[in-house]
């Protein structure tokens, strides 16, 4: 009984990160598709 909730609770861990990630991954992908157009837009020279 405690190893099957032990289990459980490793799952809930997991999915609780998995669903980070997925939280994560569109902004990081926002910024950088951001910075490279600020780039663009102002010649390359950074800021």
């Amino acid at each position: 009984m405690e190893q099957e909730q032990e289990s459980l609770r490793a799952h809930a861990v997991e999915a609780e990160l998995r669903a980070l990630r997925a939280q994560i991954n569109p902004h990081f992908l926002f910024n950088t598709l951001n910075s490279i157009a600020h780039l663009i837009e102002s010649g390359g020279k950074g800021s």
